[in-house]
């Protein structure tokens, strides 16, 4: 009996602190805006290694096979959104919290999610080669020339140069007014470093405001920003600081501007993300788990045999095309056929001229 309490009781506190683990977890995408051709049925958390076949999925490009969500509903091959935009925003951990309404879904098993972009960048290069669709990673606190070189026109207003973002920060009225105010202070990188980030977006913001004639050209287009200022605030002034605040006030302001431009630009059909991990404090267990799980695609298995696959991603699409190619020649052979069955050749056919023996006389 006491055997059967105590094992009843070390279930339900395994259960307890599992449930305690997963409520306070805040690494999480949030989708903040998604035009009504896409429509969610449940909050089934997310490994971040399907995040990258998530919105592929949403572009109607063909992904993996093995991917184990059901939370999207399908989305009509006519209405498909015009563009992605999303925030990686890193230093959340248990404690730091920024609510944000929208569709939340946790992630698990976190990791670099770089190569979540170049997977969805990749596929819609495949399927949009020689028509120039806009696809943009920023890291927003490095250089960006590479940024530069793929927009020039939409990057040109933008410095590549940090240094020089940081100048047209002091020079914005409101982060202008909080260095003055001493609430930060250009000395110390934690500072530098967020005020580049938030000087850089609503420089980025003005000029696809700018542009918004062109960028509507009928492809995908995907705006990945990644800001890292709020970590070094964290670590630097602690999370019950002013500075703190002020910061994730300001994150919620530029997150709020990035969502109306982008929804703007594209007449509500994008599909617009937040992006909220921890790279402050990571447990063993779960570092570990991480590194296994950050790969975007299925491991690579070494074939001894020289055998073939089993079957084509592209196997559909070929197997159509094909089939309807077959089915008009064998409609037009036949159709010739029965046209040559009922022709009268007559007289003055070319068969009976060219066969003739003499020569015809008027």
């Amino acid at each position: 009996m006491a055997f059967s309490v105590f094992a009843s009781f070390s279930r339900f506190f395994i259960l307890f602190i599992s449930l305690a683990y997963i409520s306070g977890a805040v690494e999480e995408l949030v989708v903040i805006h998604a035009p009504e051709s896409v429509k969610f049925l449940s909050n089934e958390p997310i490994r971040s290694s399907y995040v990258g076949d998530i919105f592929s999925s949403i572009f109607g490009y063909t992904i993996r096979s093995n991917i184990e969500w059901d939370s999207l509903a399908e989305v009509s091959p006519w209405k498909r959104p015009e563009a992605l935009a999303v925030i990686e925003v890193l230093g959340f951990d248990n404690k730091v919290e920024m609510p944000l309404d929208g569709n939340k879904f946790l992630l698990e098993n976190v990791g670099d999610l770089n190569n979540q972009y170049d997977l969805i960048a990749h596929r819609t290069n495949e399927r949009f080669f020689g028509k120039s669709p806009i696809m943009l990673h920023m890291d927003l606190s490095d250089e960006l020339h590479e940024s530069k070189i793929a927009q020039p026109i939409i990057m040109k207003s933008v410095p590549a140069d940090p240094k020089k973002r940081l100048q047209m920060a002091l020079s914005d009225p409101e982060l202008g007014e909080l260095v003055k105010e001493s609430t930060f202070n250009i000395s110390i990188p934690s500072d530098v470093t967020l005020l580049t980030e938030l000087a850089t977006i609503k420089e980025f913001l003005k000029a696809v405001q700018a542009h918004k004639s062109e960028i509507r050209d009928g492809t995908p287009d995907i705006y990945w920003l990644k800001i890292n200022g709020l970590e070094p605030i964290v670590s630097y002034y602690g999370q019950e600081s002013f500075q703190f605040r002020e910061a994730l006030r300001l994150l919620r302001q530029i997150i709020a501007d990035f969502k109306s431009t982008m929804r703007n630009i594209y007449d509500d059909n994008v599909v617009i993300a937040v992006i909220k991990t921890n790279s402050i404090t990571v447990p063993l267990g779960r570092k570990g788990r991480r590194l296994l799980e950050s790969t975007t695609e299925t491991p690579v298995v070494k074939n001894e045999y020289n055998l073939a696959p089993v079957w084509d991603p592209m196997f559909p699409i070929i197997f159509t095309m094909i089939l309807f190619v077959a089915v008009a020649m064998i409609v037009s052979l036949l159709g010739i056929s029965m046209a040559m069955m009922q022709m009268d050749p007559g007289k003055d056919s070319i068969i009976y001229r060219m066969t003739s023996q003499r020569m015809k006389k008027d």
